[in-house]
Protein backbone atom coordinates (compact mmCIF):
# COMPACT_ATOMS: atom_id res chain seq x y z
CA UNK A 1 0.00 0.00 0.00
CA UNK A 2 0.95 3.78 -0.86
CA UNK A 3 2.19 5.58 2.20
CA UNK A 4 2.13 9.12 3.29
CA UNK A 5 2.40 9.53 -0.70
CA UNK A 6 5.31 7.43 -1.12
CA UNK A 7 5.13 4.88 -4.50
CA UNK A 8 4.75 1.19 -2.91
CA UNK A 9 8.31 -0.75 -2.69
CA UNK A 10 8.26 -3.93 -4.67
CA UNK A 11 10.68 -6.99 -4.04
CA UNK A 12 10.81 -9.87 -6.33
CA UNK A 13 10.80 -13.33 -4.78
CA UNK A 14 11.14 -14.99 -8.38
CA UNK A 15 14.49 -13.56 -9.16
CA UNK A 16 18.18 -13.61 -6.43
CA UNK A 17 16.91 -14.04 -3.04
CA UNK A 18 20.23 -13.71 -1.94
CA UNK A 19 20.90 -10.18 -2.45
CA UNK A 20 17.68 -9.36 -0.88
CA UNK A 21 18.86 -8.66 2.77
CA UNK A 22 21.78 -6.13 1.52
CA UNK A 23 19.47 -4.02 -0.18
CA UNK A 24 16.97 -3.12 2.55
CA UNK A 25 13.49 -0.88 2.11
CA UNK A 26 13.87 2.08 4.15
CA UNK A 27 11.27 3.16 6.44
CA UNK A 28 10.45 6.51 7.68
CA UNK A 29 10.32 6.13 11.77
CA UNK A 30 6.69 5.83 13.04
CA UNK A 31 5.00 5.18 9.52
CA UNK A 32 2.11 2.71 9.30
CA UNK A 33 2.60 0.18 6.24
CA UNK A 34 1.42 -3.19 5.27
CA UNK A 35 2.63 -5.83 3.09
CA UNK A 36 1.36 -7.43 0.14
CA UNK A 37 2.30 -10.68 -1.04
CA UNK A 38 1.16 -12.24 -4.49
CA UNK A 39 1.89 -16.08 -4.95
CA UNK A 40 0.57 -18.46 -7.46
CA UNK A 41 -0.99 -22.46 -6.27
CA UNK A 42 -0.05 -24.51 -8.96
CA UNK A 43 -0.58 -28.12 -8.21
CA UNK A 44 -2.15 -29.33 -5.04
CA UNK A 45 -4.34 -27.53 -2.16
CA UNK A 46 -2.41 -25.61 0.17
CA UNK A 47 -3.54 -25.93 3.92
CA UNK A 48 -2.98 -23.65 6.32
CA UNK A 49 -1.06 -21.16 4.61
CA UNK A 50 0.83 -19.39 7.19
CA UNK A 51 3.64 -15.93 7.00
CA UNK A 52 6.51 -16.26 9.50
CA UNK A 53 8.59 -13.72 9.99
CA UNK A 54 11.35 -13.19 12.21
CA UNK A 55 12.87 -9.58 12.87
CA UNK A 56 16.81 -9.24 14.75
CA UNK A 57 18.76 -6.31 15.07
CA UNK A 58 22.07 -6.83 15.23
CA UNK A 59 22.03 -10.89 16.72
CA UNK A 60 19.38 -10.23 18.95
CA UNK A 61 15.85 -11.45 18.10
CA UNK A 62 13.36 -8.55 18.68
CA UNK A 63 9.92 -9.91 16.95
CA UNK A 64 8.54 -12.98 15.88
CA UNK A 65 4.85 -12.91 13.83
CA UNK A 66 3.15 -15.86 12.54
CA UNK A 67 0.39 -15.25 10.55
CA UNK A 68 -2.38 -17.77 8.81
CA UNK A 69 -2.53 -16.64 5.70
CA UNK A 70 -5.40 -19.68 4.75
CA UNK A 71 -5.90 -22.18 2.27
CA UNK A 72 -6.08 -21.82 -1.15
CA UNK A 73 -6.53 -24.45 -3.79
CA UNK A 74 -4.54 -24.48 -7.19
CA UNK A 75 -5.46 -21.60 -9.28
CA UNK A 76 -3.85 -19.90 -12.66
CA UNK A 77 -4.43 -16.47 -11.17
CA UNK A 78 -2.07 -14.54 -8.95
CA UNK A 79 -3.87 -14.68 -5.33
CA UNK A 80 -2.87 -11.89 -2.57
CA UNK A 81 -2.76 -11.43 1.00
CA UNK A 82 -2.40 -8.42 2.96
CA UNK A 83 -1.35 -7.75 6.43
CA UNK A 84 -2.97 -5.62 8.94
CA UNK A 85 -1.63 -2.50 9.54
CA UNK A 86 1.70 -2.12 11.35
CA UNK A 87 3.49 0.62 12.80
CA UNK A 88 7.93 1.07 12.01
CA UNK A 89 9.46 1.43 15.14
CA UNK A 90 10.33 5.09 16.50
CA UNK A 91 12.89 6.96 18.67
CA UNK A 92 16.25 7.34 18.50
CA UNK A 93 17.19 4.36 19.67
CA UNK A 94 14.72 2.29 17.07
CA UNK A 95 16.29 4.21 14.29
CA UNK A 96 18.68 1.50 12.33
CA UNK A 97 18.58 -2.09 10.17
CA UNK A 98 16.35 -4.50 11.12
CA UNK A 99 17.04 -7.88 9.10
CA UNK A 100 14.32 -10.15 8.86
CA UNK A 101 13.48 -13.92 8.30
CA UNK A 102 10.30 -14.82 6.20
CA UNK A 103 8.93 -18.25 5.18
CA UNK A 104 5.92 -19.49 3.86
CA UNK A 105 4.94 -23.19 5.41
CA UNK A 106 1.73 -24.52 5.28
CA UNK A 107 -0.30 -27.19 8.35
CA UNK A 108 1.96 -30.01 6.72
CA UNK A 109 5.37 -28.28 7.58
CA UNK A 110 5.88 -27.74 4.01
CA UNK A 111 8.11 -24.62 3.83
CA UNK A 112 7.13 -23.03 0.13
CA UNK A 113 9.63 -20.38 0.41
CA UNK A 114 12.20 -19.10 2.92
CA UNK A 115 13.91 -15.31 1.93
CA UNK A 116 15.68 -12.99 4.20
CA UNK A 117 15.85 -9.15 3.79
CA UNK A 118 15.89 -5.66 5.91
CA UNK A 119 14.40 -3.01 6.96
CA UNK A 120 16.32 0.70 7.46
CA UNK A 121 14.69 3.06 10.07
CA UNK A 122 15.18 6.29 9.26
CA UNK A 123 14.18 9.71 10.79
CA UNK A 124 12.76 10.89 7.35
CA UNK A 125 12.51 10.02 4.46
CA UNK A 126 14.65 12.33 2.88
CA UNK A 127 17.21 10.54 4.43
CA UNK A 128 16.31 7.81 1.79
CA UNK A 129 18.68 8.60 -0.72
Amino acid sequence: QSTWGRPDVEIDLTGELRKLKDSPVHLKEGVNYRVKLGFYVQREIVPGLKYIMATYRGPLKVDKDEVMIGSYGPKMELQHWLSECEEAPKGAMARGTYHIKSRFTDDDMHDHLTWEWAIKIKKDWKDDE
